[in-house]
């Protein structure tokens, strides 16, 4: 009713697009979940600047439906959780994914302005 000139449907744009983001990366359950649903059209790719739960940006590296880098930015700091679908490695901090019911998770305490690169093992 707002909107009279097609093709544009504010709910059905927006959510297309928070559709995709989701698909990507998803922050619930305190959790940031990196390519939870990734298509298996979408081989190898890259998305940058997703801001996750806690105030946390991420940007996302992948090849072959799988991580190769992760780059998390924490804005604010605090403890995070990263949630994946392979084991990785956060090198700065000599941490490895430890293997879950539903993938792999590593945990450490952010720095406020630090950012952190996870990698594929």
């Amino acid at each position: 009713m707002f909107d009279a000139h097609p093709p544009f449907q504010i709910d059905g744009n927006f959510a297309g697009t928070a559709g995709v983001t989701e698909m990507l990366l998803q922050s619930q359950n305190n959790e940031i979940h990196l390519l939870p649903a990734l298509p298996d059209a979408w081989k190898i790719g890259a998305v940058k600047g997703l801001v996750a739960r806690g105030n946390f940006e991420v940007d996302i590296n992948w090849n072959d439906g799988k991580i190769i880098t992760a780059k998390i930015l924490a804005k604010n700091g605090g403890n995070c959780v990263v949630r994946t679908n392979q084991p990785v490695a956060l090198k700065q901090l000599n941490l490895k994914s430890t293997p879950s019911v539903i993938g792999y998770t590593i945990s450490f305490k952010a720095e406020k302005g630090k950012v952190y690169l996870i990698q594929s093992l």
